[in-house]
């Protein structure tokens, strides 16, 4: 046509031609990216607005307790200070070194770290320490305690002291193996003369700081630090060493700070004559470690006590060679335990293996020893093998114990649904006050090569108020016998499920800590005179049948077998998987490729449920005022038609953004006046570690979870949870004003391993202890309107390769440890939503699993409301899809990749989850402090403002110049004489 040769003949035409292509490409792939990723950007430069609007019949149905944010932090601040006075563990005082009792003490503070304490661990875990942080320093400045400012200002000289320590191990190029870490301790020789001139000013004592931290995808490193003599990152280190002998040289009183998020190797310490006193600090968070400065001087008395056992070598523990990464005897990594497959897009995954069976922590080394002295009376197995028990702590004051009241248990026959009471008279017969920590253990009846079973099982526990000198107090502990079921999944006692074996020799032990050299101990004898069987839930009265075991014989759909377990018998250490272990079958590739769901009901999802019309209800029909629990509550079951009306009100559409795009919030829902909701990591507090903005900053970073269970005190763990709900009414104060709703925690996963990256995010190595805890947690949140997000479900114990590692357990390890902390969590703490994991049970996504999700949490125990999964990384065995059929509910994703393309056309059964998983969230929400925001109208984000801004301007000025160009080159031509016609029947 000649209109385009007289266009595209001039050079500014064609330069305008190429510029607009250029410039449309552009806007294209900026709207698909924003569309794709506007969740991430939302995080970073912040979402919609909201604003509030002024109504007549406005309510608050949640009431602050406080009259500002700023005094709901310092609530929240003094519970911290207070969770570490209650939870710091005083491990050694030797010749009652510990408290300093003398005035205008002068101190010399040893350590790298002491300038650079670990607060908490790194990733969701971590918090906003920026925001009224302590140190040490301050902390004994508090108490009148001086310390040498030349050996602070000499570990605060980089140049004269060292960098310090690494932030993370580093990965080895090319593999999954890590290197050695450093935790960075400034080496002896560089403690020059002027420097040690000045101990002498400050030698009434010397404290040493030795740190251990840890954090969102990395394990602690098993592997031998050859050049720094040090065995695994958890033991001592060559220049740690150095350092305790040259502070035991110089002072006569030497105290060591372990602040470690994590147990170590501290035999060595314990052993070693010339340390005086040991005190685990854990992660002290924003406040926690102005109550060490307390401690030392007597003002206040230690009663924390430990949730895992500290073994003396980590590398005899039965976990050591299916943890993380294999060590060889060298120390050195033996390849990742991956499946060796000719598939290359398999090439990375990986599996691991709980071979030990049920004997993780106590419960492996009280059975090994008991066993160990069954078989030699004379074995000293357990004090060669454990340097602190389980529950073990020391006080400034000693404390005398009477069972006052034990009638309803000793030698009688219990009941599958007993409940029996035991009454222990606490009498402080020291000269300081303090608190003391009474525990109860079970000793099941063993049969000898039948059903695995702990010598002792902790079934009980119980924290004292503060005693003074010569008084007494009397504290309750119950016993239910379902705490110490065993989970027969083979049917080795005759049938399947849930048993407690008839016996004449069970004891109920009241003692200072697990092991049978506890300090106190005592014994209550009783018996089961006849099998008691669960075979319906305790407490939803549900049938309870085997899960996994049955269907593939412990392969957990694959042919891929857990290996050789340990028993009670042999004790056989477990090995490292071999070569021959890594070949994957191909049923195993195809298992871990399938993302199908297993959801049996499907079939009948045929017919296709109403949606989107005209809302006769909205969404707070469902909440009532509850006068018997005197709080706003949304009824799950019942309320049909309020359901009904609602949900069928609620277009495909909204119900699929909102499933789809859940990262750290829920979606508004305009069509029922549903609000957003405001959610964040993590255990810290609301600290979401993802976000910039106003929206989550000015809040508290609590204690690490570890240092929470550490006090065995869950009303310090219920009063946390209440502090923490008290910041998410006030919100974002600085930024609209709106509360926190949803917060993902607390975590629940066990300490398999000492080395676990995440163990200061979860509270211990026992299911029981963890349940209760954080339980507690719960119900002090729920009472703030907070839906605690319990994570991460399940069997994510591990770190390295956490991202679908196949993990295999047998079903009895699964129920009796694993789950058992979820399922308190459900009963007692009444927790309305669930964190799945990003590993695998056996070969399918745990948050794609019916069997997890639906049958064990839903039916089996009865539980209401959200599963949300862990952050979705876009890996193809996260399927969202999968996820909605097999009971989950929200995709925690902030961009679209991983979405699931749900419409008003797609079929009767995708529609008929997707309502399911509405109502689920719906239901949490109603549930929640989110109904205080309902008012609220919402403005488009300013980013979100500006690139509309911009591409308007840029479109107009594209256009304008597009007009001008065609003016021009039609000029151009007219000049040149140049005549363009245009006819009906073409151009000429």
């Amino acid at each position: 046509m000649k209109f385009f040769r007289v266009f595209f003949g001039q050079p500014r035409s064609r330069i305008w031609f190429i510029v607009a292509v250029l410039v449309a490409a552009v806007i294209i792939v900026a709207n698909i990216l924003t569309d794709v990723y506007g969740g991430v950007i939302s995080l970073a430069l912040g979402g919609d607005k909201a604003i509030p609007v002024d109504a007549a019949d406005a309510q608050v149905y949640y009431e602050r307790t406080t009259a500002s944010k700023s005094e709901a932090n310092e609530k929240g601040f003094d519970l911290t200070r207070k969770v570490s006075e209650e939870g710091s563990i005083l491990l050694k005082n030797d010749r009652s070194t510990l408290p300093l009792t003398d005035g205008n003490l002068k101190i010399s503070v040893f350590g790298k770290n002491s300038v650079d304490l670990v607060y908490g661990g790194s990733g969701s875990g971590g918090g906003d320490l920026t925001f009224a942080k302590k140190t040490l320093f301050e902390s004994l400045s508090a108490v009148g305690i001086s310390y040498n400012p030349k050996l602070k200002e000499f570990y605060e000289d980089k140049s004269r002291s060292g960098k310090g320590r690494d932030s993370s191990p580093e990965l080895t190029a090319g593999s999954m193996a890590l290197e050695p870490i450093s935790f960075g301790e400034t080496p002896t020789e560089s403690y020059d003369a002027t420097l040690e001139s000045s101990y002498g000013a400050y030698n009434d004592a010397a404290l040493i700081v030795i740190a251990r931290y840890g954090g969102e995808s990395w394990d602690l490193p098993k592997v031998r630090g050859a050049a720094r003599d040090q065995k695994h990152a958890l033991a001592l280190d060559k220049y740690e060493r150095e350092l305790i002998d040259y502070v035991s040289d110089r002072f006569d009183k030497v105290i060591v700070v372990l602040n470690t998020l994590n147990v170590i190797e501290a035999g060595e310490l314990n052993d070693n004559e010339k340390v005086d006193g040991i005190i685990w600090i854990g992660g002290p968070g924003s406040t926690g470690i102005m109550a060490l400065g307390d401690i030392l001087t007597g003002k206040v008395n230690p009663s924390g006590h430990t949730v895992d056992i500290w073994a003396r070598d980590f590398t005899k523990d039965p976990t050591w060679n299916n943890f993380s990464e294999a060590v060889n005897e060298d120390g050195n990594y033996i390849a990742k335990s991956a499946f060796y497959v000719g598939d290359s897009s398999l090439s990375s995954e990986t599996f691991v293996r709980y071979q030990e069976n049920i004997y993780i922590g106590y419960r492996y080394y009280e059975t090994k020893a008991f066993e160990e002295k069954r078989a030699d009376a004379s074995s000293d197995w357990y004090r060669e093998n454990v340097v602190y028990p389980f529950g073990y702590g020391l006080s400034y004051t000693r404390f005398e114990w009477e069972i006052t009241d034990k009638s309803s248990i000793e030698n009688a026959a219990v009941s599958a649904d007993g409940t029996y009471k035991v009454k222990v008279r606490v009498k402080n017969v020291g000269d300081r006050e303090g608190k003391d920590v009474v525990q109860m253990y079970a000793k099941p009846h063993y049969n000898r090569g039948g059903l695995e079973k702990s010598h002792v099982v902790l079934c009980g526990f119980a924290k004292t108020s503060l005693i003074k000198p010569g008084k007494s107090e009397i504290v309750t502990i119950e016993f239910k016998p379902y705490d110490i079921a065993s989970y027969d999944h083979k049917g080795i006692s005759g049938k399947k499920g849930w048993v407690i074996e008839a016996g004449n020799d069970y004891e109920l032990i009241i003692a200072s800590d697990s092991s049978a050299y506890s300090e106190k101990r005592f014994s209550i004898p009783f018996r089961v005179t006849s099998d008691i069987r669960y075979e319906t839930d305790p407490v939803t009265d549900n049938p309870v049948i085997n899960r996994y075991t049955d269907q593939t014989d412990e392969t957990f759909d694959s042919d891929y077998l857990i290996g050789e377990l340990m028993t009670r018998e042999s004790f056989i250490q477990p090995s490292a998987p071999t070569d021959t272990d890594r070949n994957a079958s191909a049923r195993l590739v195809a298992a871990l490729k399938d993302v199908s769901h297993n959801n049996p009901l499907a079939a009948t999802y045929t017919e296709k449920p109403v949606h989107g019309v005209e809302a006769t209800n909205v969404f707070m029909d469902l909440v009532r005022y509850d006068n018997a629990k005197k709080a706003w509550v949304a009824d799950y079951d019942g309320n049909d038609e309020v359901w009904e009306a609602i949900l069928s009100a609620i277009t495909v559409q909204e119900m699929s953004n909102m499933i789809n795009q859940a990262g750290f919030k829920t979606d508004r829902i305009e069509s029922i006046n549903k609000p957003e909701t405001l959610e964040s990591d993590g255990p810290v507090g609301w600290c979401n570690f993802i976000a910039m903005g106003d929206t989550w900053k000015n809040n508290v970073a609590y204690t690490s979870q570890i240092v929470v269970s550490s006090t065995w005190n869950v009303d310090l763990a219920r009063e946390m949870g209440e502090c923490v709900g008290e910041e998410a009414l006030w919100g974002a104060a600085s930024a609209d004003g709106r509360t926190y709703s949803g917060w993902y925690s607390p975590g629940v996963n066990l300490h398999r391993s000492a080395f676990g990256g995440r163990n200061f995010e979860y509270y211990s190595e026992d299911a029981f202890l963890t349940g209760k805890i954080a339980a507690a947690l719960i119900k002090g949140c729920r009472s703030k309107g907070v839906y605690t997000f319990v994570k991460h479900f399940v069997v994510n114990e591990q770190e390295t390769c956490r991202s679908g590692v196949a993990t295999y357990v047998t079903e009895q390890a699964l129920r009796e440890l694993y789950l058992k902390p979820f399922e308190t969590a459900v009963k007692e703490g009444g927790t309305t939503s669930v964190m799945t994991s990003f590993n695998r049970l056996g070969t399918r996504w745990t948050g794609g699993d019916y069997r997890l999700l639906t049958e064990i949490l839903r039916n089996e125990w009865g539980f209401r409301g959200t599963v949300i999964c862990d952050y979705n990384t876009g890996d193809p065995f996260m399927n969202v899809k999968q996820m909605v059929y097999a009971g989950g509910d929200l995709n925690l994703a902030t961009d679209s990749n991983s979405e699931w393309k749900v419409n008003r056309k797609s079929d009767a059964a995708d529609i008929t989850v997707v309502r399911m998983a509405t109502k689920n969230v719906l239901y949490t929400v109603a549930n929640s402090n989110a109904i205080n925001n309902l008012h609220y109208r919402y403005e488009p984000a300013a980013w979100k403002v500006v690139f509309l801004v911009v591409e308007i301007v840029i479109g107009v000025v594209m256009v304008a110049w597009g007009v001008y160009a065609i003016i021009t080159a039609f000029k151009i031509s007219k000049s040149k004489g140049i005549t363009i016609v245009v006819e009906d029947d073409g151009d000429q």
